[in-house]
């Protein structure tokens, strides 16, 4: 009876396991795949500048948050290419702020490393929902 049940259990593990498997893939970075949400430039904008730092680079920036609602939850992607435009090294941040409607953050990307050009983007971010009743 004992075996019984140990084996139905297993094959519970085994079926959940493998109904996972079955989900969606999160994207993930790469030189071709610079974003989780496509179409964040309706929404946002980003300037940059780039300074060497030891063996790599920082990058400052300002994101700007061109909606009427507040964007939490935002993460970039600062990724490093080389002369070819391969890409030799990438970083997500995650702000630590958030960006009010209508305004700009800003934030500083350490450690990417030294590159010939560079990109940042918004990988991810969420609107703050504000109920109606604050808005009037």
């Amino acid at each position: 009876m004992r075996e019984r049940v140990l084996r139905g259990a297993a094959a519970v593990l085994v079926a959940v396991a493998v109904a996972g498997c079955g989900s969606p893939a999160r994207p993930v970075p790469s030189a071709s795949v610079d974003t989780a949400i496509k179409g964040w430039e309706r929404w946002s904008r980003i300037a940059w500048r780039t300074e060497p730092k030891g063996e790599g680079q920082d990058l400052y920036s300002y994101v700007y948050n061109d909606s009427t609602r507040p964007a939490v939850n935002v993460r970039l992607l600062a990724q490093a290419f080389d002369e070819s435009g391969t890409l030799v090294g990438q970083k997500l941040e995650r702000l630590s702020t958030t960006v009010a409607a209508r305004d700009r953050a800003y934030v500083r990307i350490t450690g990417v490393p030294a590159a010939d050009t560079s990109r940042v983007t918004v990988w991810t971010f969420e609107f703050l929902e504000i109920p109606a009743w604050r808005t009037r």
